[in-house]
């Protein structure tokens, strides 16, 4: 317990000194040192900078993408493909996400979920299947 303790407050300060270090910076400079850091291989460091401009409401496609890259290489493949499918959701037409994201499905044999009872019946009722179809639309695959 003393030692989970003990890394929590490491975490915390590391994390501080990186969020002090980043002070002053423009969000395309500390989008470029994630970047930096990433090919480093400093995949925390790169997480933490780029979790910061997220907190700091700075969303785009390209800041998703380096996480689900930062998360691919620290072996988290789910966090990953989540990273990968919101820059897909922020622009669809995001082909390096895509192409990260499927070429995941393959190599980790993921399978879709298939539909179930409850879904096949409620696209029969006709207010259901409006909202499935207006889902499907805005579905990333």
């Amino acid at each position: 317990m003393r030692t989970a303790i003990c890394i929590f407050f490491f975490s915390f300060f590391m994390m501080a000194i990186q969020l002090f270090a980043v002070d002053g910076l423009s969000p395309e400079e500390i989008f470029t040192k994630a970047s930096n850091e990433i090919d480093k291989e400093n995949y925390n460091e790169a997480l933490i900078l780029l979790n910061a401009l997220i907190a700091d409401k700075h969303i785009a496609p390209e800041i998703f993408f380096q996480i689900g890259n930062a998360q691919y290489k620290k072996n988290n493949i789910g966090e990953s493909i989540l990273g990968y499918k919101r820059a897909l959701l922020l622009n669809p037409q995001f082909k390096e996400a895509r192409q990260n994201l499927h070429t995941l499905r393959k190599t980790n044999e993921f399978d879709e979920f298939k539909n179930t009872k409850i879904q096949i019946i409620a696209k029969k009722i006709p207010i259901f299947n409006s909202l499935q179809n207006c889902a499907e639309y805005h579905h990333i695959t």
